[in-house]
């Protein structure tokens, strides 16, 4: 009796966001919204919030309805066909925080658009768990969630950790703990 709503994935919401950036296959021409019958003939046009619907028809069923946030994973070069295998042309987080990133800085990890590559979990992308700055970002787009949905029965968070191989790597945690001996 519980649905469990990816509401947050790959750096994109499920909800109109004033934090982040709403995930764009929910957006029809650039606006989330829900056109009804034809506009020339009368129709409706309203703003359309996907999660909204998911919290108002699980309630009409029963069901208790969890917001999925993917706190870290933000990006696979496997989900984004025709954009390339780096985040560069389809994440907006890439474009407007590289710095947010957490992966090896190796010679070995950067293509030849100079672009750094993800060389570990097979091309999955995470944020730096240790950066106060994607801390603050995490944490404000749950504050939004939260707000917004005070109706939801719990939130599944996922991906709560750095990918494999690569702690300590992202500038931000550097200096900041002590080297395990």
């Amino acid at each position: 009796n519980t649905v469990f709503v990816e509401a947050y994935y790959h750096g994109y919401t499920l909800w109109p966001t004033a934090v982040g950036k709403q995930r764009p296959s929910t957006l029809a021409g650039g606006v989330a919204v829900y056109e009804g019958d034809n506009p020339v003939t009368g129709g409706v046009t309203k703003t359309w919030d996907p999660m909204q619907v998911y919290l108002e028809e699980g309630k009409k069923l029963g069901l208790e309805i969890h917001l999925w946030f993917e706190a870290f994973y933000v990006w696979t070069r496997y989900f984004q066909s025709g954009t390339g295998r780096t985040p560069s042309a389809s994440s907006w987080l890439w474009t407007e925080h590289p710095e947010w990133f957490d992966m090896k800085r190796e010679v070995a990890g950067v293509n030849a658009a100079g672009e750094v590559v993800s060389v570990s979990e097979d091309g999955k992308y995470f944020l730096d768990p240790a950066n106060p700055a994607v801390q603050a970002f995490n944490l404000s787009l749950l504050n939004e969630a939260l707000t917004r949905y005070p109706d939801l029965d719990g939130v599944q968070l996922d991906y709560i950790r750095h990918p494999r191989h690569t702690s300590g790597a992202a500038p931000a945690w550097s200096g900041r703990w002590p080297s395990a001996p």
